[in-house]
């Protein structure tokens, strides 16, 4: 309990319960235990002592989606759009517009979706959008330069522009950020279900040339990525150079490198402890040329992967995929499910305690050396 600082926490409490930081503090805490009824209430304690604070409503709405509590969950996820606290870290321009922000009604006119947070998130919330042009005719969206190639051949009806291009020509007329559309396009666990959403689109050219540079195989060709460079919790859901050895080790598959970052040294622990090589599509920067990741992805049998942008590409270009998941996982993944409403073809391995990792690769190597 104490790693979570809980019990540091509490006792500042019962000093001073009265303090709105301390009490949305605590709820975390309590949520990281998975305790989630008493996280709710301390949730609930901040905002009655100061009832905008955009962090506590924002975890308030974590918690909700993470419950399948969707319409409460989006309405309050607004609060991480404050321009004083921009928790969801949406593109600048955002909070400069001059436009009415969409209602989700249809109108004469160009709605334009700004992107935010990572990648990975662009990638999830940007499967919304085939059901969003069935309403809205005219859409434009902002998304990280990387991801443009991929969002132009998958939404060809759709005016993509890289996050540093320059917008004031584009005459627009309401706007709305890409977590935004879930209000209207995510409501409940039957939109999920009944969603067009359909696989993203790779460059048949770059399929080719990547397909002719991955080593000649018998078995299955499993991509792999076990690092999170995340600013919260990487650590937490990331594997080890031996675990991931002991994946490696377990089976006579083919093993391809899809982790993105600066890792010669994992790299180079790994080739130490496995018995045969990972392997290394010579000429692409994993990192910056998301297009190139994604033909790699394309070209495998199966992604196996922890929680991190890899995991959203996979899933979001239709692949078989297995997302390793920390005890305390990500609010999108839920809890106490093998599937994900965002992606029909991922499946999710669960830590079964906090920071232990064996069950997950027991199972992994267990299936793989069928």
């Amino acid at each position: 309990i104490n790693s979570f600082g809980y019990v540091t926490n509490y006792e500042l409490l019962l000093k001073n319960s009265n303090s709105a930081y301390l009490n949305n503090y605590l709820g975390v805490c309590l949520a990281q235990q998975k305790k989630f009824k008493e996280s709710l209430k301390y949730f609930n304690k901040s905002l009655s002592i100061e009832k905008n604070a955009d962090d506590a409503i924002f975890n308030k709405s974590l918690l909700n989606l993470r419950l399948g509590n969707f319409k409460e969950g989006w309405k309050l996820y607004s609060a991480g759009l404050s321009k004083n606290n921009n928790i969801r870290e949406v593109f600048e321009n955002y909070f400069s517009e001059q436009t009415p922000l969409w209602d989700g009604k249809p109108f004469e006119g160009t709605l334009l979706v700004y992107g935010e947070q990572g990648i990975g998130d662009q990638l999830m919330f940007g499967t919304v959008f085939d059901d969003l042009i069935k309403i809205q005719k005219n859409v434009a969206a902002v998304v990280d330069e990387r991801l443009k190639k991929l969002f132009e051949r998958t939404y060809p009806n759709i005016k993509v522009f890289g996050i540093k291009e320059d917008l004031t020509f584009l005459n627009h007329s309401k706007y709305i950020s890409m977590g935004g559309l879930c209000n209207y396009l995510r409501k409940d666990i039957q939109d999920f279900k009944n969603g067009l959403f359909k696989p993203y689109i790779t460059s048949q050219e770059k399929d080719k040339q990547v397909k002719s540079l991955f080593p000649l195989r018998e078995n299955l060709r499993i991509g792999v990525s076990w690092l999170s460079f995340a600013k919260k919790n990487a650590e937490r859901r990331s594997l080890s150079s031996e675990q991931l050895s002991s994946i490696i080790n377990s089976n006579q598959h083919t093993f391809i490198n899809l982790q993105y970052g600066i890792i010669n040294n994992h790299l180079d622990e790994i080739k130490n402890l496995s018995a045969k090589p990972l392997h290394h599509i010579p000429g692409i920067d994993l990192t910056h040329n998301i297009d190139s990741l994604a033909s790699i992805i394309n070209n495998c049998d199966l992604i196996i992967t922890i929680d991190n942008s890899t995991a959203h590409l996979a899933s979001s270009l239709g692949k078989p995929v297995w997302i390793l998941l920390p005890y305390f996982n990500d609010f999108r993944w839920m809890e106490n499910s093998e599937d994900t409403i965002w992606y029909k073809n991922a499946l999710l391995l669960r830590q079964n305690k906090k920071n232990d990792w064996s069950q997950v690769i027991n199972y992994i190597n267990s299936a793989l050396d069928q």
